[in-house]
């Protein structure tokens, strides 16, 4: 199960990591207090429980105001290096650790929760060893995969902004079709010009009416993703290899809109995976590894 920081899902796994069937509810891991945590839990997965199936559990609840802290895993990190992080925090229930990379030329990076969707990603196909993946989000990741294992990765907070812009600037909701125009204008904004005279120009776009209400959404878009494929492309730590597949995990609709502006700027187009797929498969990687259960 992969418990956010807004939602906890929760998928039912075969042996051979197919997802039999699944559950969510809106209760993120942080929102509650100490020893909360068991209750939701066994509220949602009781009668899977009752079957005594193992449970592991990524994302937030391993953070530090999560179910229990759990150490991050530094890079390079691997299915044997999260399986010896696994922490039990209740009889057959173990959480898994995050990832961290720290340098002093880059700073310190960490994920929970995306670890185990790359992973589980890079395991669907062998060409998938070496590869970029993206998990577009509320904090985006770019992460390079090497030999099956996070090498190095990158986070861009575009959701969190876009969520907190598109409220204050929009009074529309978002339309079941993106307006495409809208949002390839901004995307050029953003892989141009700096992020927060970028950002400017929804504002002055509006003022001079270039941009209509009903596309101020989908222009926000554009230019905060066209600024996230700025600052991360051109990388050489996240660059993993002439010929390596570009995976996508995350949901169609922004899968949608990060193929769209990677092939503007010229890249393969990218494979896009099913998160829940690749959840299940991360966490069967992880339970599988070392030869234990």
């Amino acid at each position: 199960m992969d418990w956010g920081g807004t939602h906890l899902r929760a998928l039912l796994i075969a042996a051979d990591g197919r997802v039999i069937a699944r559950r969510e509810t809106a209760c993120g891991a942080i929102s509650l207090g100490a020893g909360e945590h068991p209750a939701v839990l066994e509220g949602l997965l009781g009668d899977w429980r009752a079957q005594g199936l193992p449970v592991l559990v990524c994302g937030m609840a391993g953070a530090r105001n999560g179910w229990r802290e759990l150490a991050y895993r530094d890079c390079p990190a691997g299915a044997d290096e999260l399986r010896a992080g696994l922490v039990e925090v209740e009889a057959g229930i173990r959480l898994v650790p995050g990832v961290k990379r720290d340098s002093a030329s880059a700073g310190v990076e960490v994920m929970r929760g995306e670890e185990t969707q790359v992973l589980g990603a890079i395991a669907l196909d062998p060409a998938h060893a070496e590869a970029l993946v993206i998990c577009p989000g509320t904090h985006s990741k770019w992460v390079r995969a090497s030999a099956g294992r996070i090498a190095d990765f990158r986070t861009c907070i575009t959701g969190e902004l876009f969520a907190a812009l598109a409220a204050r600037w929009s009074k529309t909701e978002a339309a079941a079709e993106p307006a495409w125009p809208a949002f390839d204008r901004g995307l050029a904004v953003g892989l141009r010009d700096p992020l927060s005279s970028a950002l400017f120009s929804v504002r002055s776009g509006y003022a001079t009416r270039r941009l209509d209400e009903g596309e101020i959404r989908d222009y926000l878009s554009g230019v905060l993703i066209g600024a996230e494929i700025a600052a991360c492309r051109e990388s050489v730590d996240l660059r993993p290899g002439d010929g390596a597949p570009t995976l996508i995990v995350g949901a169609p609709e922004l899968a949608r809109r990060y193929a769209r502006a990677l092939a503007a700027v010229g890249a393969a187009a990218p494979i896009a995976l099913d998160a829940d797929a690749c959840v299940a498969g991360g966490l069967s990687r992880i339970l599988a590894a070392g030869g234990q259960a």
